[in-house]
């Protein structure tokens, strides 16, 4: 627990003290303090609304909290723009709502299909007052420090997924002006970083798309061309696994099988290799069961990724309600069975961790490498396959004999230490990239906070 004293003359008109635990950053400044809209107006009103039939359109969702970039503007027609924020080419734009304000949804508004437009209600917009002194660009780089977000954060308003940075917490804000010099420099600090990230993130995700036909190639897996069609017949004869609805029998999932069974392995369905199946559970609500302490991992279907578990915000549950958990052991295989479909990821860890119900955990035969069936049940074919034996409810779901039927190439333990060493050495590279493209930019937000702060 923290400490921490505020005298009477320094109450603004708040009195919970997370309010007062952070404050703004740019106080210990060594360059004058300047109010913020003596320089940038902020949410400026609409201009030559009358003369247009269409405007850009900025949905916070086209907003890349990672590049802090647009990645794309839509189109509106004009009498739908009721409540929406307007905004200019030019401007800067910046999330007022958690959690896209921490995430840091900050863009400045470049390359628009009309010089004119509106977003969302949920974004702040500033635009310069005067250019000769301080630019939106210096100002976007003062809004990406974590120190900045965190003093916004403390400054919400509202409750639960609600909260918001209010309108007036810009009204007294100060800020730094350092000549336009010293503002230039930390704007190619900053470009250069996201440039890099950018171009790092481009290599990742290169690595982690070629596993796919990588994996398809050493199986010698040939796909056709796959269209989705219109009209098809299905005789009685065809008709299998107790299902009568069209969308099982595309014909796009038995050209798939077909391609499977035609690959340089032996095919066998997964239960052939599987020798203990468990299905996760949650324990009920009137039982208080999740805490804050880390005692009992819990995992869920967003800790699952492609080969990988993230436990980063994993929920934990008391020790106390060990008994109405169920486990996955280590080197299991872990499989999402509702929402996103297969998702599949092996567990390495050596702590006890408990799945919940929409994850099943498989146990294999000793002769199998998890690793390898993990990085086939994850090629983009077995997300149609997965799909097809599923029902339908409110969403995707698997049940464990609908799981267990699906059909996997097996070669020799040998192709299949080499498929999986070479997925795992692909995807550590791209983690490698990403970790070093995070670096750089903490990196260079350092140094812009040495350069502000001295």
């Amino acid at each position: 627990m923290e400490c921490f004293c505020v005298m009477s003359e320094e109450v603004e008109g708040r009195l919970n003290p997370a309010y007062y635990k952070i404050k703004n950053p740019f106080l210990k400044s060594k360059y004058e303090l300047v109010d913020i809209e003596d320089y940038f107006i902020v949410n400026p009103k609409f201009q030559n609304k009358d003369t247009l039939k269409v405007v850009s359109f900025l949905p916070m969702k086209n907003i890349n909290p990672d590049l802090q970039q647009v990645e794309k503007f839509d189109m509106i027609e004009i009498e739908k723009i009721k409540g929406y924020t307007p905004f200019e080419e030019g401007d800067l734009v910046f999330a007022k709502v958690t959690p896209c304000m921490e995430n840091g949804n900050i863009a400045i508004c470049e390359n628009m299909p009309f010089k004119i437009g509106v977003g969302t209600s949920e974004i702040y917009v500033f635009r310069e007052r005067q250019k000769n002194k301080i630019t939106n660009r210096f100002l976007k780089s003062l809004f990406s420090l974590n120190d900045f977000r965190q003093f916004a954060k403390n400054n919400f308003t509202g409750t639960g997924g609600l909260q918001r940075v209010p309108r007036d917490f810009f009204n007294n804000l100060k800020i730094p002006l350092p000549p336009l010099a010293t503002q230039n420099k930390i704007v190619q600090l900053m470009d250069k970083a996201y440039s890099s990230k950018k171009s790092k993130q481009a290599e990742s995700q290169k690595l982690l798309d070629s596993i796919n036909n990588y994996v398809l190639d050493e199986l010698g897996i040939k796909l056709p061309e796959l269209k989705d069609k219109m009209t098809y017949i299905v005789s009685s004869e065809e008709v299998k696994n107790t299902r009568c609805d069209a969308y099982y029998f595309q014909p796009k999932f038995e050209e798939v099988e077909e391609a499977v069974n035609k690959g340089r392995f032996e095919v066998k369905e997964l239960k052939e290799v599987v020798k203990k199946i468990k299905t996760g559970t949650t324990p009920h609500q009137k039982l208080a069961p999740f805490t804050e302490n880390k005692e009992v991992i819990f995992l869920r279907n967003t800790n699952l990724y492609r080969n990988k578990i993230i436990l980063d915000d994993v929920r934990y549950v008391k020790n106390e309600l060990c008994k109405n958990l169920t486990y996955s052991s280590k080197n299991d295989i872990i499989i999402c069975i509702a929402g996103t479909l297969g998702l599949t990821a092996v567990n390495i860890f050596d702590e006890k961790i408990s799945i919940n119900q929409n994850i099943s955990s498989l146990t294999l035969n000793e002769n199998v490498n998890p690793h390898y069936i993990s990085s086939i049940l994850n090629l983009n074919i077995y997300d149609l396959l997965f799909k097809r034996v599923a029902s339908l409810a409110t969403i995707f779901y698997i049940n464990n004999d609908n799981l267990l039927s699906i059909k996997i190439p097996l070669p020799p333990l040998s192709v299949q230490n080499k498929i999986a060493d070479e997925v795992k050495r692909r995807m550590q590279k791209a983690e490698t990239l990403q970790k070093e493209a995070k670096e750089e930019l903490e990196k260079a937000k350092l140094e812009v906070e040495k350069i502000i702060l001295g």
